[in-house]
């Protein structure tokens, strides 16, 4: 018996001493940025470090989006690899890394889904000095919430205790201003002008101008002048799932694919086919499923039945029937899908190029893990990207 206690002793003696030299960690970095959100945490992540890099500061940074990253001072980036699914433990070691290379500031994407993991990753493993939100959208519903308010409350479980809170997201702006005053932190302290259409057009990609801004107001916040933060915000490598334009000239034939997979909650999507709908040529809807996502497929194919009109809509990945049966019970016509599941990325560029006469629009979403990375490194290899002066 007495083996059994010292051995307990023992294992919680070592997780003490681990939890203390964590704390120690974090106290070593004194700007510590943790970006949670539904929508746009990757790009924010990485619109904020390049800022803080410009003013000088030695910044690291990690990302979880659509190929998770760590973002050294220098720029230079390294694939997160992982044996088994994401967990938050990975940021542990992550903060050492950091403090070894003497890392001034860290720009954290909350990894947690789960509103009560989202409260452990921010109060016991991250502690952050500058919380940062982008938006409140309907993903992750069950786990998150069933209404877009509980999913507000949820996000909000990353708000820090007596530090800095930014936000762009007004419909809920309450439950978070409320959070704010309960933690005693200070909510939006200090806001700058909105990026100008001129300074957006400098972006070699499609960004969002709530993005920049919400970057923006936490450089700012930092001291660090507008014109260094941009100018570094212009110049950074984006994350691989946002929004890219990529034009293909092949046999006479001009395709212009529009790489959605990232942005797969119904709102996002919205947002981006309002940009796209009124463009005069033939549009085909590409849609990326996965086995494991039947309820997002459900929710797309009601979506693109009824709000996303087009010529022809392809489907591919995992049991497609998900979003084929939720399509059709919402009006769409059966003539109109084309089932691609188990077809190679080359019989759906072929099928896409077939279907185009001289010129269209591929629109595809969905989700970006696994397949969706394949067709798009595809159609990446044929094209040359369009800068975002080119009108979506």
């Amino acid at each position: 018996m007495s083996f059994i206690v010292v051995l307990l002793f023992l294992f919680i003696a070592a997780g003490s001493f681990e939890y203390l030299y964590h704390i120690l960690t974090l106290k070593s970095i004194p700007i510590r940025i943790h970006v949670n959100g539904s929508r746009g945490k990757s790009s924010v992540t990485r619109l904020i470090t390049a800022g803080l890099r410009a003013s000088g500061k030695r910044v690291i940074a990690k990302t979880t989006g659509s190929a998770p990253r760590i973002i050294y001072e220098d720029g230079s980036e390294e694939p997160i690899s992982r044996r088994g699914k994401p967990n938050v433990k990975e940021l542990v070691p992550f903060f050492r890394i950091a403090k070894r290379r003497k890392a001034e500031a860290v720009v954290v994407e909350c990894m947690a889904i789960l509103p009560e993991l989202q409260k452990i990753t921010e109060r016991t493993i991250v502690q952050s000095t500058i919380g940062v939100l982008t938006n409140v959208r309907p993903d992750h519903i069950g786990e998150m919430g069933n209404t877009l308010k509980e999913i507000a409350v949820s996000l909000s479980e990353t708000v820090p205790k007596k530090a800095v809170f930014f936000t762009t997201e007004d419909r809920y702006f309450d439950i978070f201003k409320q959070k704010t005053k309960r933690l005693q932190t200070q909510c939006n302290p200090i806001e700058t002008a909105a990026p100008t259409d001129e300074e957006m057009m400098r972006f070699p990609y499609v960004e969002h101008k709530e993005n920049v801004a919400l970057a923006l107001n936490v450089c700012k916040y930092l001291g660090i002048e507008r014109a260094a933060a941009l100018e570094g915000m212009h110049n950074a490598e984006p994350d691989i799932g946002v929004l890219r334009i990529h034009r293909i000239e092949e046999d006479g034939k001009l395709i212009e694919f529009i790489n959605a997979f990232s942005a797969n909650d119904p709102e996002s999507l919205r947002l981006i086919w309002k940009r796209i709908k009124t463009r005069p040529e033939k549009k085909i809807v590409l849609i990326n499923t996965r086995s494991d996502r039947i309820a997002r497929s459900k929710q797309l194919g009601k979506l693109v039945a009824t709000e996303i009109e087009a010529s022809h809509y392809l489907v591919t990945g995992g049991f497609v029937k998900a979003f084929i049966r939720s399509a059709e019970a919402a009006g769409l016509e059966k003539e109109k899908i084309t089932n691609l599941e188990g077809k190679s990325v080359e019989t759906i560029y072929k099928t896409i190029k077939d279907s185009i006469e001289r010129k269209g629009i591929v629109f595809a979403m969905g989700n970006f893990v696994n397949f969706g990375w394949e067709i798009t490194n595809y159609f990446m290899e044929r094209a040359e990207e369009i800068a975002y002066s080119i009108e979506v």
